[in-house]
């Protein structure tokens, strides 16, 4: 199932990007369309697990990797 994303510049002249987006699992998204000078643009995001200090906690000593 594709889904249509649309980024518009607020203060520039560009033009619009417009993307369709698939999640082929939940822990990545893939962008595909193309950009202002029609070139194919194809982006895959992937989610990383990580620690962060705002949910860790300020008070109790952690490791970032």
């Amino acid at each position: 199932m594709f889904h249509e994303l649309t980024l518009h510049a607020r203060k520039s002249a560009s033009p619009d990007l417009h993307f369709r987006y698939t999640r082929p699992d939940s822990a990545t998204i893939v962008l595909s369309g193309r950009n202002e000078s029609q070139d194919s643009v194809r982006i895959v995001l992937s989610k990383t697990d990580r620690k962060y200090l705002l949910h860790e906690g300020r008070r109790r000593p952690i490791r970032i990797n």
